[in-house]
């Protein structure tokens, strides 16, 4: 298991504790559970642009006379 220290000012440690005790979590558990939030964010980021640029390159642009002789058919 890695341990991993961070560095907090006196006014970031009052906070961040302050906001654990009305959690009722440890600062570990929030610290975690933020990264990972940080982390899900991000790929879900990079998944919906991976979306987008699936759907852009799958559009065919079709002339609107062409389109809609397509529709009397």
């Amino acid at each position: 298991m890695t341990v991993v220290s961070i560095r907090l000012n006196k006014e970031e440690e009052m906070l961040f504790k302050d906001y654990s005790e009305q959690k009722g979590k440890t600062l570990p558990e929030l610290f975690k559970s933020a990264l990972i939030e940080e982390i899900k964010d991000k790929l879900d980021y990079e998944i919906g642009v991976r979306a987008l640029e699936n759907i852009h390159n799958d559009l065919i642009s079709t002339p609107i006379a062409e389109f809609i002789k397509t529709l009397g058919k």
